[in-house]
C-alpha cells in the first residue's frame, strides 16, 4: 500500500500547487482536471496490473537463475480438464500449482485430493469468482479467502499459503481483507490468455516467447485445448532445459 500513498501524496501535492499559484481560473480548472484524470488512470492501471505492487506486494516470478519455471492454473478443479491435466502432469514427472475457488471444489474433492496426492502445490483463487470481487467489502473478502482455505485443507490437511485474487486485480479493500491471514498473493510473469479461444500455437507463441527460468506461467483450467496447451508446453520446457516445479518448489517455501 505504501505505493498507493505516494502517488497519493504526489498528486495531492500537485493540487496543492496549482491552487496556490497565481493562475487565470480557467486554466486553474484545466490543471486541477488533468491531475484528477492521470491520478484516475494511474490507479486504474495499478489496480489491474498485479505486477504493479501498487495495493499488496505479489510474487510474480522466481529466481532467473534457476532452470526453473511454474505453471499455474486459475478457476479449478474442473472435473474433465482437471483429470487430463494431472495425467499429462504425471506422465511427464512435473508439478504445477491450481488455484482452487471454494464453491467448485465441493463435488470434486476426489480431485483436489488427487492433485495433493500428486504432490502439486493448491492455492486459493477465493470462494464464488464474482465479477464483483474486487468491489466486496474487505471483509466479504476475508471471508471468502477464510472458507475457500477451510475447503481445501478441509480434504487436504495443508495449509494454504497462496492467494490469487481474480481477474488479478488488487484494490484496498482486497489488501485489507488479506491482513492478517499470513497469506502470500502469487501472481505471474507470463499471462497466456489461453481463456480467448485462440489456437493453441497462438497461445504457445505468446508462451515461448517469454519463457525464462523463474518464470511463473499463468494458465486455465476451463478451456478446452488447456490439454494441448500444456502438453506441447511442458516439451518446449524439456527442450530448453527448464524443469516444470510447483510454487513450493520454485519460491523454495
Amino acid at each position: 500500500m505504501w505505493r498507493f500513498y505516494i502517488i497519493t501524496g504526489i498528486f495531492t501535492g500537485f493540487i496543492a500547487v496549482i491552487l496556490l499559484l497565481p493562475l487565470p481560473g480557467l486554466t486553474r480548472f484545466y490543471l486541477l482536471c488533468i491531475d484528477l484524470i492521470a491520478f484516475i488512470a494511474v490507479i486504474v492501471l495499478g489496480s489491474s496490473r498485479i505486477s504493479s505492487g501498487m495495493f499488496v506486494h505479489a510474487i510474480c516470478r522466481g529466481d532467473p537463475g534457476r532452470h526453473q519455471v511454474a505453471i499455474t492454473f486459475d478457476d479449478g478443479p474442473d472435473p474433465v480438464r482437471s483429470p487430463e491435466i494431472l495425467e499429462i502432469l504425471r506422465r511427464h514427472n512435473c508439478q504445477a500449482t491450481f488455484f482452487l475457488t471454494g464453491e467448485k471444489v465441493t463435488g470434486n474433492e476426489s480431485i483436489v485430493r488427487d492433485m495433493a496426492t500428486a504432490g502439486h502445490t493448491i492455492g486459493n483463487h477465493s470462494f464464488s469468482h464474482s465479477s464483483f470481487f474486487p468491489f466486496f467489502s474487505a471483509g466479504n473478502i476475508a471471508g471468502e479467502i477464510l472458507a475457500t482455505n477451510q475447503a481445501i485443507e478441509g480434504i487436504t490437511g495443508r495449509k494454504v499459503l497462496y492467494f490469487r485474487p481474480p481477474f488479478g486485480v488488487t484494490n484496498p479493500n482486497i489488501s485489507r481483507g488479506l491482513r492478517g491471514l499470513e497469506m502470500k498473493v502469487a501472481g505471474w510473469s507470463i499471462r497466456s490468455y489461453d481463456t480467448c479461444n485462440e489456437s493453441a500455437e497462438v497461445v504457445l507463441r505468446r508462451i515461448s516467447g517469454k519463457l525464462r527460468g523463474g518464470a511463473i506461467i499463468l494458465l486455465h483450467e476451463t478451456p478446452e485445448n488447456v490439454p494441448e496447451i500444456l502438453e506441447q508446453l511442458l516439451q518446449i520446457l524439456e527442450y530448453r532445459g527448464l524443469e516444470a516445479v510447483s510454487l513450493d518448489t520454485l519460491l523454495n517455501t
